[in-house]
């Protein structure tokens, strides 16, 4: 092996632009390049990945037209007092007490749904903080929803920052994949 530079390697002349297998080459990085940008621009807009432990899945594809809501549907919605850095955040919970069902909260925060226990509510934060719990006994009201996560200390309807939720306010409904 030599200290010195190769000048043939320098020299030698580069590939004709013009040549079909350069043209084949080019192609194939231009199609590449366009699926790249249309799965970053699209697939954001049909697919959510949540990343805390609220939910049991992970992955949803999103319909942002969704006409009817019903308990057991996963939805994504905009909530002021969920805010981070000042923003309000979008948020993805299970509605699982519907408008016209009967909701029950008992005395040990225990809450029903038409009789079905549903979870109960913590006293405290995750920060130690005091948490007051939404108090409701009776039918839902139309055009309203209570939404939990499933984790035990996921932020929902059981917290008075929640409580009951217009279904205007949904901008998407999840349906799991993963």
């Amino acid at each position: 092996m030599s200290k010195y530079l190769n000048l043939k390697k320098l020299l030698r002349p580069v590939a004709d632009p013009q040549a079909p297998e350069t043209i084949r080459t080019r192609n194939k990085m231009m199609v590449v390049m366009a699926a790249v940008v249309v799965v970053g621009v699209i697939a954001p807009h049909f697919i959510c990945v949540t990343t805390t432990a609220s939910l049991r899945e992970r992955v949803y594809l999103l319909s942002h037209s969704p006409s009817k809501l019903a308990r057991k549907d996963f939805v994504i919605f905009r909530h002021a007092n969920y805010a981070t850095s000042y923003k309000p955040q979008n948020l993805m919970k299970q509605i699982v007490c519907d408008e016209g069902d009967d909701l029950r909260v008992t005395g040990e925060k225990e809450y029903y749904c038409n009789d079905q226990y549903l979870g109960r509510a913590k006293d405290k934060s995750l920060k130690g903080e005091p948490i007051a719990n939404f108090v409701f006994n009776g039918r839902i009201p139309a055009g309203k929803m209570f939404v939990m996560g499933h984790h035990r200390d996921s932020f929902d309807s059981r917290y008075e920052g929640m409580g009951l939720l217009d279904k205007e306010i949904v901008t998407a409904k999840g349906y799991p994949l993963i």
